[in-house]
C-alpha cells in the first residue's frame, strides 16, 4: 500500500476495511479487496480536494458503510449495542447486496421498493430463503432512512429516497404476540421454583417485563433487594470488536429504556435466593469461576454471562415441566407482564415508563384496558404471580 493510502485491514468476514484522514476528518471504506478499498478512499480524497461534497460516482453502499463507521458508533451513548448490531445486519446482509451498487444521486423510491419486493419473496440476494417478513423490512427501511438523513446533513443529496417507501403486501405479516393466562403464570412460577439455576430469570422477566438482553445484562450493582428495585441500565448482546470478532458484552441500553423498576416481594425473594446459590457455586468453583470485569446477576454454571440467544432453549426446558402447550418465547414473558398490568388497570403512561417505551404508542396499539395508578403495580404483580384463574392464553 502506498504512502498516504491510510490503513487497510482484513476483517474476520474476509472483507477489507480502510480508514484515512482527509481534511482533518477520519473517513472509512469497505470492500471485497484491498484495491477496492484503496480506490474508494482515493475517490473520497479527490472529491474533497475538488470542493465537491460528494463525487458523482459515489455509491449508496459507500455511504451506508461510512454511516456505519462514523455515525453509528457516535450514537452508542443513546442507542444500545443491540440497536447498532441491528443496523449492521441491515446494511451488511441486505441493503448493500441489494442496493449498494446504485449511485447515491440516482437512488429512487422505486429502486428501494423493488429491492424490498425481492427480499420479501426470498430473491437470490436475500439471506432468507423464505423471504423477509414485514417487521424485518420495516427495520431495513428505518436503517436506510437514517443513513440517507445523515447524507442529507452532509449535503451529499438533497432529499431522502426512503420517504414514503411502502412495505410490499407480499411480505409475511408481523408475528402476533400472545400472553400467558394467570393460571399458566402460576404453573410457570411453580416450575421456576424447581429450576435452581435459571428459575429467577423467569420470575424477574414476569415481574418487571424485562427484555431478554436486559435481564441477562443485569449486574449485581443494579439490583437493590432492600428497596425492591432493579435498575435497567445495560443490555447483554453480541458485539463486534475492531477486528470483527463477536464478543458477548454488556452495553448501555438506549436512553428511553433506562429505568428503575419496582419488583414485588415474590421476585425479591427469588432474586435473593438465586444470588445466595450463586455465591455458593462461586465459592465451590474457586479459581475455575470465570473472572469478568463486571458482576452479572445471572450466570452459567461456571460464572459466564447467560447468552440471551440461549434463553429460548432454557425457556422451552422449563415450559416442558408446566404442561403449557404451544410455541412460546421468552419475549412473551414481557408481553405477559405488561398485559397483566394493563388488565389490572394500571395507567398506560406508567406502563410505558416501566416497560422502557418512549411513548404510549406500543401500549395503545397492543393493550386496550382501563386506567389506574401505577403505584399499585408491584402489588398487582404479586397477586398475579400467585393467582389461579382462567387457563386460556390471551391473544
Amino acid at each position: 500500500m502506498g504512502y498516504g493510502d491510510g490503513t487497510i485491514v482484513r476483517e474476520v468476514s474476509g472483507r477489507y476495511r480502510g480508514a484515512r484522514t482527509i481534511n482533518g476528518t477520519r473517513v472509512f471504506a469497505r470492500g471485497a479487496t484491498r484495491k477496492e478499498v484503496r480506490d474508494k478512499l482515493r475517490a473520497r480524497e479527490a472529491a474533497a480536494a475538488s470542493g465537491l461534497q460528494a463525487a458523482p460516482s459515489l455509491k449508496l453502499g459507500e455511504v451506508l458503510e461510512a454511516w456505519l463507521e462514523e455515525a453509528s458508533p457516535n450514537r452508542a451513548r443513546v442507542n444500545s449495542s443491540n440497536t447498532i448490531e441491528a443496523h449492521r445486519w441491515a446494511v451488511d446482509q441486505h441493503l448493500v447486496p441489494n442496493l449498494g451498487s446504485i449511485r447515491l444521486q440516482d437512488l429512487t423510491r422505486e429502486h428501494i421498493e423493488r429491492a424490498f419486493k425481492s427480499l420479501a419473496k426470498g430473491g437470490e440476494r436475500s439471506t432468507s430463503a423464505k423471504g423477509l417478513g414485514h417487521d424485518s423490512l420495516v427495520k431495513l427501511r428505518a436503517t436506510l432512512h437514517m443513513a440517507l438523513d445523515w447524507a442529507i446533513r452532509r449535503r451529499l443529496i438533497r432529499w431522502n429516497s426512503a420517504d414514503g417507501v411502502e412495505i410490499p403486501k407480499t411480505a409475511k405479516p408481523p408475528v402476533k404476540r400472545k400472553s400467558l393466562s394467570p393460571d399458566q403464570v402460576t404453573a410457570l412460577m411453580r416450575a421456576a421454583a424447581d429450576d435452581k439455576q435459571y428459575g429467577a430469570v423467569w420470575v424477574v422477566m414476569l415481574a418487571a417485563g424485562l427484555r431478554p438482553g436486559e435481564v441477562t445484562g443485569l449486574s449485581r450493582e443494579s439490583v437493590d433487594l432492600e428497596a425492591g428495585v432493579i435498575h435497567v441500565v445495560q443490555s447483554l448482546a453480541r458485539v463486534r470488536d475492531a477486528e470483527g470478532h463477536q464478543l458477548l458484552r454488556p452495553g448501555p441500553v438506549k436512553a428511553s429504556s433506562r429505568r428503575s423498576v419496582a419488583i414485588p416481594p415474590v421476585a425479591v425473594t427469588a432474586l435473593r435466593e438465586h444470588l445466595h446459590r450463586t455465591d455458593e457455586r462461586r465459592a465451590l468453583a474457586g479459581d475455575a469461576w470465570t473472572k469478568l470485569d463486571w458482576d452479572p446477576a445471572f450466570t452459567t454454571t461456571w460464572g459466564t454471562p447467560v447468552d440471551p440467544s440461549n434463553l429460548r432453549r432454557l425457556f422451552r426446558k422449563v415450559l416442558a415441566a408446566t404442561g403449557i402447550e404451544g410455541h412460546w418465547t421468552p419475549y412473551e414473558l414481557r408481553h405477559t407482564s405488561i398485559s397483566l398490568l394493563s388488565d389490572a388497570g394500571v395507567d398506560k403512561r406508567l406502563i410505558a415508563d416501566a416497560a422502557g417505551h418512549r411513548t404510549t404508542r406500543m401500549v395503545d396499539l397492543t393493550y386496550r384496558h382501563a386506567l389506574r395508578d401505577v403505584h399499585e403495580a408491584p402489588l398487582e404483580m404479586e397477586r398475579f404471580l400467585n393467582a389461579e384463574s382462567s387457563n386460556e392464553p390471551r391473544e
